[in-house]
């Protein structure tokens, strides 16, 4: 008799598999874009300097990184703040 559950061998996905394909993607797409980086700058640019936000914010991030979050953990007399963490459970349906 088979026993049920647990680690059997060759059971599931293979390691990495889904790592694997998206790098495989990025670099199809890398490759397709390859000719075309030039231009999509310029477009990137030419909204950016026509005032869209979001065309900003693209450039700025791909060249300075994205802003850190600032997390504040002290209050303004340097005493640390509480830290609470809040638990949801969804109720079964059944």
């Amino acid at each position: 008799m088979t026993e049920h559950g647990g680690k059997r061998e060759g059971a599931g996905r293979p390691v990495h598999s889904a790592t694997l394909k998206a790098q495989e993607g990025r670099r199809i797409m890398a490759e397709m874009l390859e000719n075309d980086l030039n231009d999509i700058y310029d477009a990137l640019r030419e909204k950016a300097m026509k005032g869209d936000v979001s065309a900003i914010n693209t450039l700025f991030d791909r060249a300075w990184g994205k802003p850190v979050q600032a997390v504040v953990t002290e209050d303004e007399d340097g005493k640390t703040l509480p830290i609470q963490a809040i638990n949801y459970t969804v109720p079964n349906e059944n």
